[in-house]
């Protein structure tokens, strides 16, 4: 029982440690689900348009009285000549029982075939939505690991910014007692320590918030943020994003089609099989027939104002959809245009990021000297203090844009993030 309880706490305690493995959490989160329901709804509608095609069968029964004797079913001329032979129990009753099936069968009608095909494309349209939203969600978890990863780099350079501070404090402290310095230049150093554990504790609360968003897509809580390597290059496909809308267009159009032809004639096959019982009104003996017909039946309709809005309304779904289409078309190429500038120049401006918090750590090394040796105020060092800790969050960030840019031209271009990402 012990070795049962601590293998649950060990399994509670087990935390996803790669990127591929909070992709695999994301494919049981419930939206996800939801999207899958998606598609399998639009696989029923299919099925549904199919089930109109088959064969309908029914079994029908009956019980009826009548205030006088009504025939058990039509009578033929050779029938009607026994009617004066009292011994023959005539084919009518008040009180008739009957049972039997009916059969039914579209022979043709077209617009069932036209909405079929439609119904294919709006399947399609629900597949595209699903991997889609899927890539998203991918492009989410690592854009929240990359902002954690960035505030995480961003706390330890305030970490290092406290250090400094601090260690410059003790200088200070002596210089005061020996009247070097003004009191004041203590309370300057503390104001600029609170200001880091302000800036600190603003940093732990954003990191709250990207670790519950990759734990409400994942279920999993992470400890601390993966560790993510660029391993393959973006190819660049069709925008994914205008795929679930041109299969929808597609639909649409169809669907103007399948309007127009409610106007066409349609054809189906019925048939009928009935078994009747009654007792016989002339002598009360009981008397039973049965009977069956088949036949083929059409229909068209000469004036109906619903179908004809029916087609108007289809019109105007269609040119939505298109607009739609479009509008979004050119918003995708815009935002593809502008993702694959930026990447280039995030990586060159990283690489100037870097030199420049080599820079900084320079200048500050020196300032540190010249402001131990009065010939530089408190107010000049602070700002070299300040100008490190800005050059790394600025190298910090431009990492964590490269990262987020990669992701998002991934989705433009429906790839999926588990090949490109490790």
């Amino acid at each position: 029982m012990k070795k049962l309880i601590l293998l649950s706490v060990a399994c509670i305690g087990l935390q996803a440690t790669t990127l591929s493995e909070l992709f695999t959490a994301l494919k049981q989160n419930p939206t996800t689900t939801l999207d899958n329901l998606s598609v399998k709804n639009a696989q029923i509608g299919q099925y549904l348009v199919t089930a109109k095609l088959l064969p309908k069968i029914d079994l029908i029964g009956s019980y009826e009285h009548f205030n006088s004797a009504t025939n058990l079913l039509p009578v033929t001329p050779k029938e009607s000549a026994t009617f004066k032979n009292p011994k023959i129990p005539q084919p009518f009753g008040q009180d008739i029982a009957r049972i039997g099936v009916t059969f039914s069968m579209p022979l043709f009608v077209k617009s069932l075939y036209t909405t079929k095909e439609k119904l294919e494309y709006l399947k399609l349209s629900a597949k595209a939505r699903k991997k889609l939203n899927f890539i998203q969600k991918e492009a989410m978890i690592v854009g929240a690991n990359s902002s954690w990863k960035y505030l995480l780099n961003l706390k330890k350079a305030l970490k290092a910014k406290r250090k400094s501070i601090k260690k410059s404090k003790t200088t200070i402290s002596l210089g005061v007692k020996e009247g070097r310095f003004p009191e004041s230049a203590l309370y300057k150093i503390d104001e600029a320590l609170n200001q880091i554990e302000i800036s600190t504790n603003d940093i732990d609360m954003k990191i709250e918030e990207v670790k519950n968003t990759i734990f409400e897509l994942t279920g999993i809580e992470l400890k601390k943020p993966v560790t993510i390597t660029k391993v393959a290059n973006i190819k660049y496909n069709n925008f994914l994003a205008l795929e679930p809308l041109k299969q929808k267009q597609r639909a649409d159009k169809l669907g103007i089609k399948a309007a127009k032809e409610k106007l066409y004639p349609s054809f189906k096959i019925q048939g009928k099989y009935i078994y009747n019982q009654t007792d016989s009104y002339n002598n009360d003996k009981e008397i039973d027939k049965d009977y069956s017909s088949i036949g083929v039946y059409m229909q068209a309709p000469i004036f109906d104002d619903t179908i004809l809005t029916n087609i108007e309304k289809a019109k105007v779904d269609y040119q939505k959809s298109y607009a739609k289409t479009k509008k979004i078309e050119l918003s995708l190429r815009a935002k593809a245009k502008n993702l694959k500038t930026t990447l280039p120049l995030l990586e060159k401006s990283t690489t100037f990021a870097k030199k420049s918090v080599q820079n900084q750590q320079k200048l500050l090394k020196i300032a540190k000297v010249a402001y131990k040796a009065q010939r530089m105020t408190q107010e000049e060092y602070l700002r070299y203090e300040d100008a490190l800790s800005s050059a790394k969050a600025n190298l910090y960030l431009l990492e964590s844009k490269q990262l987020q840019t990669i992701s998002n031209l991934a989705v433009l271009y429906g790839n999926n993030l588990k090949r490109i990402l490790k």
